[in-house]
C-alpha cells in the first residue's frame, strides 16, 4: 500500500506541475508554486505529530480507499472544469471562474504524504531543516517546473494531453486499490429484480437525454439562424 500511495503522490505532484504550465501568466505560476510551499510550511506542526505508518494503516481499509477514489474523482472533475475554462475565448464567469484558478486539490494531500515520507526517510535530520528544504523544492518544482514545461512544450494541446493522461493514471490507481482490495467482496442480493424501479430509472434517463439533445439542437439552430441573419444583413 505504501508503494501505491507514494506513486499516487508523485503523479499528483507531476499533474500539478503540468497544470501550472497551462497558466497563461507568469504570476499565476509563481502564485501556485508559492501556495504549495506555504502549504508545506503551514502543515509542519501536523507532519511532526503525524505518522507515516498510521496514515498508511488508515488508508489501507476498503472504506478509506473508496474515500480516496472519491477525492481523486473530484480532483478529476476540477481538472475538467479548469480545461474548459482555459479553452474559452471570453473571460469565464461564475463556477468556471473558480475552476479557472482552482485546478485541483489532490496536490495538497500528496504534499502532506510526501512530507511524512521525508521525515521517515531522513531520521537524523532536523524537522525544520527538512520542512524548509522540502517547501523550497515543492515551490520550485510546481512553479519553476511549470514555467520550464511551458518553454519546452510550447504547444498547449500537448500539455493538456499529458495532464489528462497523468490525471487518468492517478484515477486508475485509486480505482485499482478499491477494486482489488482484499476486503472487497461481491455479495449477491438474492432477491427478485424490481422491474418497475428499473423501468422508472430508464425512463428518467431517457427523458434527461432527450431534453439535453433537444436543447443542444435548438441552441445550434438558433446560432446558425443568427449567423445567417448577420451574413445576409447589408454592411
Amino acid at each position: 500500500m505504501s508503494t501505491v500511495l507514494l506513486l499516487m503522490a508523485l503523479f499528483a505532484l507531476l499533474k500539478a506541475t503540468l497544470v501550472t504550465s497551462l497558466f497563461p501568466g507568469a504570476w499565476e505560476k509563481v502564485a501556485w508554486g508559492a501556495a504549495c510551499a506555504a502549504f508545506v510550511a503551514a502543515t509542519h506542526p501536523f507532519a511532526i505529530e503525524g505518522s507515516k505508518v498510521a496514515v498508511e494503516r488508515t488508508l489501507s481499509g476498503v472504506d478509506a480507499t473508496m474515500d480516496v477514489s472519491a477525492v481523486v474523482m473530484i480532483d478529476l472533475l476540477l481538472l475538467a472544469g479548469f480545461c474548459h475554462a482555459l479553452s474559452r475565448e471570453r473571460r469565464p464567469r461564475g463556477v468556471l471562474l473558480v475552476a479557472r484558478y482552482l485546478p485541483g486539490i489532490l496536490v495538497f494531500p500528496a504534499l502532506y504524504y510526501l512530507h511524512l515520507t521525508l521525515f521517515f526517510r531522513l531520521p537524523g535530520t532536523g524537522f525544520v531543516t527538512v520542512t524548509g528544504f522540502y517547501a523550497a523544492v515543492a515551490g520550485l518544482c510546481v512553479g519553476g517546473g511549470g514555467w520550464l514545461l511551458s518553454r519546452w512544450l510550447p504547444g498547449r494541446e500537448a500539455r493538456l494531453e499529458l495532464t489528462a493522461v497523468v490525471a487518468l493514471l492517478v484515477f486508475a490507481l485509486s480505482v485499482c486499490c478499491t477494486v482489488f482490495h482484499p476486503s472487497a467482496m461481491i455479495r449477491s442480493a438474492g432477491g427478485p429484480v424490481d422491474w418497475r424501479a428499473l423501468a422508472v430509472a430508464l425512463a428518467v434517463a431517457g427523458v434527461l437525454f432527450l431534453t439535453g439533445y433537444t436543447c443542444r439542437k435548438l441552441r445550434i439552430t438558433n446560432y446558425e439562424l443568427r449567423k445567417k441573419s448577420r451574413d445576409s444583413s447589408p454592411s
